[in-house]
């Protein structure tokens, strides 16, 4: 059995690296038959179950059950486990709809994806690629600040966490995740190696499930909206006559490729239709091409609204599940750290929150950028029709342009539950005021306990008003006895 002759470098990186990781099991990988049957049915399940038995319930242990006594660390940990569910479970989506997607990813980068503007689309390939770089070297970089922690020396704060939260004997040794294993000691090198590599592997199977993720923001949905901007160089041809860059008048039979014939009518119109035309009623074959050209135009926008609609049907599927709650969380916590943790941005850890802070940043701005181009797009054709000479074309091709515009005046945003969730700028600023919000309500929650703590140290008698209040207590009881004494406004305040 031969495999499937895969791409090795590209944009299909981010398919690789999920299929050597175990979380993706492509159809026919590998040459034989049985080295497919055991990685997906025996590696990638091994994957799965050791990740939702074991990593993510330890996780979600350590911030539920410890970190809740602590706010800040309390924070981190579920920022670490909204990370570890979020991308893991969209990869364990993914590897269920796995043809669904190859299928995708091959309609658009081999049958729809076209250069009949090499300008434009060399364009659109190299942000693709600057996006993708940036998502490697941010996960590349958060993976080495994980491994450089771990190496840095220990801190008092470091100290307080593993001995109040964790309840942690000395000597602690620090690992990539702050997990507590209620059965396992982390000082003894063989078991101290064990967690290390078990949670540097959790580590980069979340940063391996983040680039696939967007990835598909890179391969499928940028390149489309370039497809779209070749789109309106055609639109703005109709009513007008086609001529190359030489000035000889051309006629375009192919509008995805941009393929033309010079003034070869027989071929354009056929043998049988041009013999019933004379050679003075050139407004008649120039109305037949017309038509033609038109219709092609709206093919391939409906070609490309039904891949953009294959795509958003993709991501429904991938992130409805009530993946957008935790996601939402994410930004709103990073927001926190890097306000509440100011102080240690040259430290360590510091540039580590930084990175965090970064990726969710890159997450959330790929998401709206795409979509809003997509939106764009849509305007781009009814703004580009309405400049074209459409008023010069036959009434049916009049009402066909009708027909385009009606379909572009509706909204093209990437939609979440149904259309509840909009990917649009609106959007972020919803996210930036309710984080801000958050900031100011934690920040006051902690100026509070500041007070009353203060207020409680200076409110606790020293030994000697104890004395003092033990002698009021005794000189009022005998007073009390004689028929006077202490009132009990006095006793009260004391005690």
């Amino acid at each position: 059995m031969k495999s499937m002759n895969y791409p090795r470098k590209g944009k299909f990186i981010p398919f690789i690296i999920l299929q050597y990781s175990g979380l993706l099991s492509l159809p026919d990988y590998y040459e034989y038959k049985w080295m497919n049957i055991l990685h997906k049915h025996l590696y990638s399940a091994a994957i799965y179950a050791s990740v939702a038995l074991v990593s993510l319930p330890l996780v979600l242990e350590s911030a539920i059950f410890y970190a809740i006594h602590d706010t800040t660390e309390l924070l981190r940990r579920l920022f670490e486990a909204f990370g570890c569910f979020i991308f893991l479970t969209v990869s364990f989506v993914a590897s269920f709809k796995v043809n669904i997607i190859l299928t995708l990813y091959h309609d658009v980068r081999e049958k729809i994806l076209t250069k009949a503007n090499p300008k434009i689309y060399e364009k659109y390939e190299k942000q693709a690629n600057f996006y993708q770089r940036v998502t490697l070297t941010l996960c590349v970089s958060l993976l080495v600040s994980f491994i450089v922690e771990t190496w840095s020396p220990m801190t008092t704060r470091n100290c307080e966490v593993y001995k109040n939260v964790y309840h942690l004997k000395p000597p602690y040794r620090k690992l990539p995740l702050t997990i507590r294993t209620p059965f396992l000691d982390s000082y003894p090198w063989p078991v101290y190696i064990f967690l290390y590599v078990s949670e540097m592997h959790l580590c980069f199977l979340c940063f391996a499930s983040f680039y696939f993720v967007s990835g598909l923001q890179t391969t499928i949905a940028l390149p489309l909206t370039g497809q779209y901007e070749m789109l309106c160089e055609f639109i703005r041809l109709i009513g007008r006559e086609h001529r190359d860059v030489n000035g000889e008048r051309v006629f375009y039979t192919d509008i995805a490729n941009g393929n033309f014939l010079y003034r070869t009518e027989t071929e354009l119109f056929g043998k049988h239709r041009l013999q019933r035309m004379t050679q003075s009623n050139r407004r008649e074959k120039y109305k037949i091409y017309e038509k033609y050209f038109v219709r092609g135009i709206i093919i391939r926008h409906q070609k490309l609204i039904s891949c953009k609609q294959r795509y958003q049907d993709l991501m429904s599927s991938l992130f409805d599940n009530l993946m957008l709650v935790p996601v939402f969380a994410m930004v709103v916590i990073a927001f926190y750290q890097m306000f509440f943790l100011r102080d240690q941005l040259f430290t360590v850890e510091g540039v580590k929150i930084l990175i965090e802070f970064l990726i969710m940043v890159v997450v959330e701005s790929q998401f709206v950028e795409v979509s809003e181009k997509m939106d764009d797009c849509h305007q781009a054709i009814v703004t580009t029709i309405s400049e074209s000479n459409w008023y010069l074309c036959a009434p049916e091709v009049r009402r066909d342009l009708c027909l385009v515009i009606r379909r572009c005046q509706q909204p093209n945003h990437l939609t979440f539950l149904s259309g509840l969730l909009v990917m649009n700028h609106s959007l972020i600023v919803y996210w930036l005021r309710f984080s801000f919000s958050f900031i100011n309500f934690m920040k006051v929650t902690e100026v509070q306990a500041v007070i009353l703590s203060k207020d409680s140290q200076a409110l606790l008698p020293s030994p000697t008003s104890r004395l003092h209040v033990r002698r009021i207590d005794q000189l009022s009881h005998r007073g009390r006895r004689k028929g006077f004494g202490f009132p009990d406004e006095v006793s009260s305040y004391f005690s």
